[in-house]
């Protein structure tokens, strides 16, 4: 059977999803296109986030002024192919296609969404307006590619069937990860994210509080609107001469500083996903992460870590005091994380997407099970 050609009608080619994209494309075998809003965000350039280089994917970048006649053309020209939208309502060119497509009578199309219901004080408008654009075409929906089981949950509950409903996750490139021991004794721990209050900083430092001058530090990588309330915090709890800012980092840096470590956290008031976790995991080290942050299904899959109650200080606190107490912890947990860091590589993500594809448009095959919940830990 001929292969029809794919659309990925998103903002723009970010690190966390092009490196499947183009193994996608690798495997095909009919012209893939990611379709983009525009190359990179500045305020996303400001946090180290680099466009990675394709091999198989073409690229289509939407021109700034004029983008409604050439979203026209290019989805008119290309009504029998499958086009995957990174969600309706939140890009006005990508909801555009999205529309186009889907007055079709037997359409092509999919969507690679996270949960509506992150920010708590948005949850209500966030569910209603997710429910006036999905509801209407649920549908005309081939595949839900949801990022986390939080994504899965909330479009099975405003319409969408288990059937339709596939796991998805962001993913990042990154040379086999090696296992090294702290060569001081103490625990090295890293947090790598946006210094924003839903990134929640601030509620690693108050778990580290109780156990200032035990033996760990604390690299912080990244920038934002908190960065000067965390100082302050770090100085105010006494913590100072373990917690270390090294500012932002690019992208294509951030699993080798996270090898470097021992153990991420990942401590999310609410996160449509949470990258570190899946680089952590890369990189070969475990992560302690917020039940509130979509990528916590890593850490269950993989046992590299805990999962903890999101905002909950003293159970974080336990998690770090135990870790400390037990490097045969830690070293059992990195190896359970290069045993399964493989399963989320851009190769196996990919691989993923093509059977799905598979099976969902063109009724191929039996439904397939994600890789990062088809493995045994060691």
């Amino acid at each position: 059977m001929d292969r029809p050609p794919v659309f990925f009608w998103q903002n723009m080619p970010a690190h966390h999803q092009v490196g499947a994209l183009d193994a996608f494309a690798a495997e095909w075998g009919a012209p893939v296109t990611g379709v983009w809003v525009e190359d990179m965000y500045a305020d996303r350039l400001r946090d180290g986030w680099r466009s990675p280089a394709r091999s198989h994917l073409r690229d289509h970048f939407l021109p700034a002024v004029g983008w409604r006649p050439n979203v026209d053309t290019l989805a008119a020209a290309n009504l029998d192919a499958i086009h995957l939208f990174s969600g309706l309502g939140s890009y006005p060119p990508v909801t555009r296609a999205a529309r186009i497509i889907l007055k079709q009578a037997h359409p092509k199309a999919g969507l690679i969404v996270e949960t509506a219901m992150k920010s708590p004080w948005l949850r209500i408008p966030n569910a209603l307006k997710a429910l006036g654009y999905y509801y209407p075409v649920r549908r005309q929906i081939g595949a839900v590619m949801a990022i986390s089981s939080l994504a899965e949950n909330f479009y099975h509950s405003i319409g969408f069937a288990k059937t339709q409903i596939f796991p998805y996750l962001y993913q990042c490139d990154a040379p086999a990860p090696a296992v090294a021991a702290s060569p001081s004794g103490a625990l090295r721990i890293i947090f790598v994210g946006r210094l924003a209050p839903y990134k929640g900083l601030d509620i690693l430092l108050g778990a580290l509080a109780p156990l200032a001058g035990r033996a760990w530090t604390l690299d912080v990588y990244g920038d934002g609107p908190s960065q000067a309330n965390v100082r302050a915090s770090a100085e105010r709890l006494g913590l100072a001469a373990q917690v270390r800012f090294r500012g932002v980092i690019p992208s294509d840096q951030v699993v080798p500083a996270l090898a470097a470590a021992d153990l991420c956290v990942v401590p999310s008031r609410y996160d449509g996903w949470g990258m570190a976790t899946s680089e952590a995991l890369r990189a070969g080290i475990p992560v302690l992460v917020s039940d509130a942050a979509g990528s916590r299904d890593l850490i269950a899959a993989s046992r590299a870590g805990e999962v903890f109650a999101s905002g909950q200080l003293a159970q974080l606190s336990a998690q770090l005091a135990r870790r400390m107490d037990s490097p045969a912890l830690i070293a059992d947990e990195k190896l359970r994380a290069k045993a399964f860091a493989s399963r989320i590589s851009p190769a196996a993500v990919g691989a993923h997407l093509v059977d799905v594809f598979r099976h969902a448009f063109l009724g191929e095959g039996v439904r397939p099970t994600a890789p990062w919940f088809d493995t045994p830990s060691p």
